[in-house]
């Protein structure tokens, strides 16, 4: 959980927006945000994605298949 700048091409579109992340087995993303306050930009889709790498805090790679 956390919150993100929602772009469209370069501009900030919506700001400081609360969404939940889901990785599952490592590889798929799943991205949940509130679509009253993107104005169902998404059309109350979550967003889906494949991770190719993922990086600590601290810059250490946990994974990474590129």
């Amino acid at each position: 959980m956390g919150n993100a700048n929602i772009t469209t091409g370069e501009d900030v579109r919506y700001q400081d927006m609360p969404l939940v992340i889901y990785l599952n087995n490592g590889n798929a993303l799943n991205l949940n945000v509130d679509p009253v306050k993107t104005e169902h930009h998404f059309k109350g889709l979550p967003v889906l994605g494949t991770v190719f790498s993922i990086t600590d805090k601290n810059g250490n790679q946990l994974r990474n298949e590129g």
